[in-house]
């Protein structure tokens, strides 16, 4: 509920409004809406990361340092593109850059909207923001994932939950994907479709098999560590 006091500096008349408060740190379905004080409390891991919000900001008011990539089309040999952006708008997914590992605690009086999980369609893949379901199982969608310093866009086991203010993929492409930014190649390797068959593959989304030497591994849409 909204609070207005008119405050009388002088000659002047202030009026103010004292909003709800409202937490968003992923642990729950996002239900407010309109005027608001929204505290955004997540952890970032350094490398890209998925964002989506109910409410528009800009890079700069992420932190220093932070970039931001919008899902712009498909390429001729199928690879997803990526776009640049500075001003981020409510309920489009994003994937942020963090040239560090960075615990937010942002505030923001702002107009929350209501939310919209329709998300960016571009070819066969589909990047959606997670608004209404803190646990969302990954089985099946495609997340951003960081292996051996390396972010990867990978598909999810049957264990692996995604929670709210951030976004995945879905999509019945070919097995592997290109990532783009700006139309070139990038640390974002490839889209890496383990499915059920029993086979192993690594990172890169290699059929391996026979003795394998140490190292982190998927095997039906789950990462194995093998040490």
């Amino acid at each position: 509920m909204l609070a207005t006091i008119d405050i009388i500096l002088g000659e002047t008349v202030v009026n103010v409004v004292f909003a709800p408060a409202v937490t968003m740190d992923g642990s729950a379905a996002i239900t407010a809406t309109g005027l608001n004080n929204v505290k955004v409390a997540r952890s970032f891991k350094k490398g890209w990361n998925t964002l989506a919000l109910p409410f528009a900001i800009t890079t700069a008011e992420l932190g220093t340092g932070v970039k931001a990539q919008e899902f712009s089309g498909v390429t001729a040999d199928g690879g997803l593109n990526f776009t640049a952006v500075t001003n981020l708008e409510a309920n489009k997914p994003y994937l942020v850059y963090f040239p560090a590992a960075t615990d937010v605690a942002e505030y923001f009086g702002t107009n929350i909207s209501a939310v919209d999980e329709t998300g960016v369609t571009n070819g066969a893949y589909t990047f959606k923001p997670n608004f209404s379901n803190p646990s969302l199982s990954m089985a099946g969608n495609y997340g951003v994932v960081t292996a051996d310093g390396v972010s990867k866009i990978m598909k999810g086991g049957a264990g692996s939950t995604l929670q709210t203010i951030r976004a995945y993929f879905t999509g019945n492409g070919a097995g592997t994907a290109r990532i783009y930014f700006d139309g070139e190649t990038t640390g974002i390797e490839a889209i890496t479709n383990a499915t059920a068959n029993g086979k192993i593959y690594n990172l890169q989304g290699v059929e391996v098999s026979g003795k394998l030497p140490a190292g982190v591994y998927v095997k039906n849409g789950e990462k194995v560590i093998i040490k």
